[in-house]
């Protein structure tokens, strides 16, 4: 009997469904599609397309999902996707920066990329519901506390 590959989905998991949902349209979208993917990494594109199919049963092992982030390079929806899951956001190397980004500044940052995956997860499917609808505005009132903050600390009130 072959040994088989485990898949790391768990099944009726929406955040797991959105990394699904945020790598499928990402690798969808990236330069050569699903097909460029998968013959850089000798797979089978019709395969690889299901895989990171929501509607389709996946089988996305870790191999295939670490090969996945190497070949989109760190783009940040499928990458706040999978930090989304401990709670945390994809920030670029700021580090490799030689700008001074003070903790106003990380927060307007941090905020705008979360609206911006929000509602690209949202968006996706084409649609948005009620709840992804009071997902996004609850962020965009986040946003705008931390531009507020950042306004402040820019005039010197802070």
């Amino acid at each position: 009997m072959k040994n088989r590959k485990k898949s790391i989905r768990k099944r009726n998991n929406p955040a797991y469904d959105n990394i699904i949902k945020a790598f499928h349209s990402a690798l969808k979208n990236h330069s050569g599609g699903f097909e460029k993917f998968a013959s850089y990494y000798s797979r089978n594109a019709s395969t690889v397309r299901n895989q990171f199919n929501i509607n389709h049963e996946n089988k996305i092992t870790f191999d295939l999902l670490m090969e996945a982030i190497d070949y989109l390079g760190g783009e940040p929806v499928p990458m706040n996707a999978i930090c989304h899951l401990g709670n945390g956001r994809f920030v670029a190397d700021y580090d490799a920066c030689d700008c001074n980004l003070d903790d106003s500044v990380m927060n307007m940052l941090a905020s705008a990329g979360e609206i911006v995956h929000e509602c690209a997860i949202s968006l996706s499917d084409g649609q948005i519901d009620r709840h992804e609808r009071e997902s996004i505005k609850t962020k965009a009132k986040t946003l705008q506390d931390a531009l507020d903050n950042l306004h402040s600390a820019l005039a010197g009130d802070l």
